[in-house]
């Protein structure tokens, strides 16, 4: 502040009159100067400079400058003008007076600065509170859905749509169906968490005939991941293949050891991981329901107990030969009862879904059913290997017998990815999704399957009047053998294209076999 009292002195000591008409008009300039700058000056400018020592002092400059560019250009006014009359030169400005205004003003612009940043901190403090209860939308291939901020409350909306074709072909199987386009599946799926212990699930069956059937509707308590609450309507913990999603099946239908193991059942299980996830099991009390089947209601006062262990006791190692390798056994025990009008039991189904085997009118169950399935798959690199065996032990009742039977099945499958992609019990992703301006083609995989059913041939015994089921209209044994090509667009998208030929033994009149079936699939699936 001393430069310019100083410049200011030494101009009044000077005669010329246009010397003093000019130091007038500085003065004046000096305080439009300063309420200029202080207009010019941006608080938030102003808040970064007084974030130093040196603050005043690089504003005192700054005032300087635009001052002496001020008074510059006053002079160069003031020559080129005629000379004004004199007038009393006012007193100067003391540097003490100039510079107490200067920090008042400093002070106030500082405070102003202040205010400003703390409704500017405020602000940011209400927006982060919103922001920690607003939902978040997502959509992506997992599907769609909402979750909060903090990511325990959630909602996905997902689905499978199977639309398939199936052609019979050199069909002369007894009652042939016809080759048709069918909806094999429409399940919309609405899944999510109540917080962080709590979830659920429900899934119904839009059949392709107007009904629909509710599939799974089950909730979750979820203590730890070894100690899990299920009860509801779900898969019952039985069947490898069958606790293996539609979507991520990699033959358009499930082979025979799926026909003698339960369904979806009502019930509640406990169910957890173990061992550092090398060991998973589930148990639990169900309604029960027959081979193959699900249930909504009961009509029977038995309940059956299910159980499953499956381990991977390799998971942790650092052999990729063998951590994928999963082995495991699973049971379900019980007594169930039927009736001659009902007797809850079941047919057996061929791939085309064609009855093969059937129980004879009025007979029915009538004690105990156990049933136990050994299962293992394996995954390396593309190579995927699946195996299953069944055995499911009934006491039934036609008339005055009664006996207990045993129907076995089991299968065995290799599948191949061509593209290289990594096998899995669960979706695969194409390394290159099918883009045709990019000419990628997704991926694509091959796949060998041989399955069989076979029917204790006691079932086949006594009189026309008591046996359990007529030797001229159900088959023995069924074998089948399945090719299949895969083509994965992506990680939603896949068209199959799956052949099966199955042979039997028994099934026709005089003790024949019933003719081979033969047929041809397709389906092209979304999934989401």
């Amino acid at each position: 502040m001393i430069a310019p009292v100083a410049e200011a002195e030494r101009r009044a000591s000077m005669p010329s009159l246009s010397r003093s008409g000019a130091l007038s008009v500085g003065a004046l300039s000096l305080t439009l100067a300063l309420a200029l700058a202080c207009l010019l000056t941006p608080p938030f400018a102003l808040a970064e400079e007084l974030t130093s020592d040196r603050a005043l002092a690089d504003i005192v400059r700054a005032l300087e400058n635009r001052i002496r560019q001020l008074e510059e250009k006053l002079e160069r006014a003031t020559a080129a003008a005629p000379a004004p009359a004199p007038a009393p030169a006012p007193a100067p400005a003391t540097p003490s007076e100039t510079e107490d205004a200067l920090r008042n003003r400093v002070e106030e612009l500082d405070q102003q600065v202040r205010i400003v940043s703390r409704k500017l901190e405020l602000e940011q403090e209400a927006a982060a509170a919103r922001a920690k209860d607003a939902a978040i939308v997502q959509a992506n291939r997992e599907g769609f859905g909402l979750r909060s901020a903090d990511g325990t409350f959630r909602l996905r909306i997902g689905g499978t749509i199977h639309a398939d074709t199936r052609a019979y072909l050199d069909n002369d199987f007894p009652g042939p169906s016809p080759d048709t386009f069918v909806l094999r599946r429409v399940r919309p799926n609405l899944e999510g968490t109540v917080g962080e212990k709590f979830g659920f699930r429900i899934q119904p069956e839009l059949g392709s005939a107007g009904t629909m059937t509710l599939l799974d509707a089950h909730a979750d308590l979820n203590f730890t991941p070894a100690f899990r609450v299920r009860a509801g309507k779900f898969k019952a913990p039985v069947g490898l293949e069958r606790l293996q999603s539609p979507a991520d099946m990699p033959f358009v239908e499930r082979a025979f050891p799926t026909q003698l193991l339960p369904n979806r059942d009502n019930g509640v299980q406990l169910f957890g991981d173990v061992l550092d996830n090398r060991l998973s099991y589930a148990a639990g009390f169900f309604n029960g329901v027959r081979d193959g089947a699900s249930a909504d209601s009961d009509s029977s006062s038995g309940k059956d107990f299910n159980a499953r262990l499956f381990a991977h006791p390799f998971r942790n190692s650092d052999d990729d030969n063998l951590r994928s390798l999963g082995v495991g056994v699973s049971v379900t025990s019980g007594t169930q009862g039927g009736t001659v009008a009902n007797g809850n039991l079941s047919s057996y189904l061929t791939p085309g879904q064609q009855t093969f085997f059937a129980y004879s009118t009025g007979t029915f169950a009538a004690g105990g059913r156990h049933r136990i399935s050994p299962q293992f798959y394996y995954y390396r690199g593309p190579l995927g290997v699946m195996g299953e065996y069944a055995v499911s032990t009934h006491e039934v009742t036609r008339a005055t017998r009664h006996a207990e039977i045993t129907h076995r099945a089991w299968q065995l499958y290799a599948t191949y990815y061509l593209t290289g992609e990594d096998a899995s019990f669960g979706r695969v992703t194409p390394r290159q999704p099918f883009d045709s301006q990019r000419g990628t083609w997704g991926a694509f995989e091959v796949g060998l399957r041989i399955s069989q059913l076979a029917v204790d041939g006691a079932s086949f015994e006594g009189t026309p009047s008591n046996r359990f089921a007529d030797p001229d209209a159900s088959a023995r044994k069924a074998t089948d053998l399945g090719l299949v090509l895969n083509w994965h667009l992506n990680r939603n998208i896949r068209v199959q294209t799956n052949f099966d030929i199955t042979r039997f033994e028994g099934g026709a009149p005089r003790g024949g076999d019933l003719p081979d079936e033969k047929v041809l699939f397709s389906r092209f699936q979304a999934a989401f």
